[in-house]
């Protein structure tokens, strides 16, 4: 049985969605549009096509797409309608232009109203901003639309940002999506949406739209809701938090619901990942701590030291691992690193044994599985989501890893590209 953890939203999002100040310039597998910020100027370049809700865009030369501080096709503010989400139901009437802005409005335009809603508030402000700046980048232009990843709970769709060069809806295909400094893609997730009372509207526009259903909404309703929080004191370290509150999860944090699916790692002392999981029927938050650390020893007493500080971009993937044949393990793969916060060591302090001959082993690189040290030996990061730990004083023990049973359960659910 699956027990779902609480997810708070917070009614006042702007200290939630702060962005990092650390983020990459490298080109992610999933998404085409790279923006890159130096010093207080912008750029912004077209890599490789990818997959989409609509269907598999081809592949392209990298390009680059020359932005000045008056865009092309400037709208004012008036403009920003949005009449559909759907990709395949795009008009030019439905191109946006965001550049340099702090928190724009949007107002959605059903088909039983011919003007936007009355009152100011239904008119959601896009508040997550993908850069140090607070504003938008030069260039940002094009069109807002629904998407949910192949082999993913249809919980899990988002909004995403299609830069285009034109207001033709043709262009879309050719476009490609707004990523943060760490190259990472800028989404605002459904559940945040039907959380949102201003989003209720957009939340209208998807069923209008067939993007998804009543009962989709009801469950992502029910999963968000605010339910009794989980006891979860007995956990060992690095495990799954169960009781963490919803707030500090941001939007860019991206909602989990498959193996490959990356997200934002770092090596530090206390957290290192956070995010969203999506099942068939309920989202769980889902946190990482002290899994880059080891124990040293500093005048006779142990301390946590974590030999490399900085951050990359990672993935949960179902172990191939000789020794865990026949068991559910996931292992995370470091895929690249994140330019703008390098890998670099950090020295012990003074006095202590940093356990030298370990930390070459642990040196993060990039396409191997993620390492950790255990008992004086460094070996992959595992977690068994069936192995339960037995806790003095606990009665029946503890499934620390058993949220990320989801990505099993969804694997059998809606296929995986090993599968279909």
């Amino acid at each position: 049985m699956r027990v779902p953890v609480s997810l708070l939203i917070h009614p006042t999002p702007f200290a939630l969605l702060t962005p990092w100040k650390a983020l990459p310039r490298s080109i992610v597998e999933f998404s085409t549009l790279h923006v890159q910020r130096r010093h207080r100027g912008s750029n912004a370049s077209l890599g490789q096509a990818f997959s989409t809700s609509t269907g598999s865009l081809k592949p392209g030369d990298t390009t680059r797409l020359k932005t000045t501080n008056t865009t092309a096709g400037k709208i004012t503010r008036s403009r920003q309608k949005i009449r559909t989400l759907d990709p395949s139901k795009l008009t030019p009437d439905d191109y946006i232009d965001i550049s340099h802005k702090s928190s724009p409005t949007l107002s959605a335009i059903l088909r039983s109203s011919n003007s936007p809603p009355a009152s100011p508030r239904s008119n959601p402000q896009i508040i997550w901003v993908p850069c140090a700046s607070s504003s938008f980048p030069a260039g940002t232009h094009g069109f807002l639309y629904y998407h949910v990843g192949p082999y993913s709970s249809p919980i899990a769709g988002e909004l995403r940002i299609r830069v285009t060069s034109s207001r033709d809806p043709a262009s879309f295909a050719t476009g490609s999506d707004l990523l943060d400094e760490r190259s990472m893609l800028w989404r605002y997730p459904l559940y945040k949406m039907v959380c949102r009372p201003d989003w209720s509207e957009f939340v209208a526009l998807l069923l209008q739209d067939g993007l998804v259903s009543q009962r989709t909404l009801d469950l992502v309703t029910a999963a968000v809701a605010p339910l009794r929080r989980a006891s979860a004191n007995t956990q060992p370290p690095g495990a799954a938090s169960s009781d963490e509150r919803h707030p500090s999860v941001s939007p860019s944090n991206p909602v989990l619901s498959a193996f490959g699916q990356e997200f934002p790692f770092r090596y530090t002392l206390g957290i290192n990942f956070c995010g969203v999981f999506a099942g068939p029927d309920t989202i769980f938050t889902h946190r990482v701590r002290h899994i880059t650390t080891f124990w040293a020893l500093r005048e006779g007493k142990r301390f946590q030291y974590f030999p490399f500080a900085g951050s990359a971009v990672c993935c949960f993937e179902r172990s191939m691992l000789p020794e865990h044949a026949g068991k559910r393990v996931v292992v995370i793969r470091v895929k690249r690193f994140i330019d703008t916060d390098p890998i670099r060591p950090v020295p012990p302090p003074r006095g202590a044994n940093g356990r030298a001959h370990l930390v070459e082993q642990l040196r993060p690189r990039e396409g191997e599985l993620l390492k950790v040290a255990i008992h004086d030996r460094v070996q992959p990061w595992a977690a068994d989501v069936d192995k339960v730990w037995k806790e003095s004083g606990a009665h029946g023990g503890t499934t620390p890893w058993k949220v990320l049973r989801v990505l099993f359960e969804n694997e059998e659910l809606y296929g995986s590209p090993h599968t279909s």
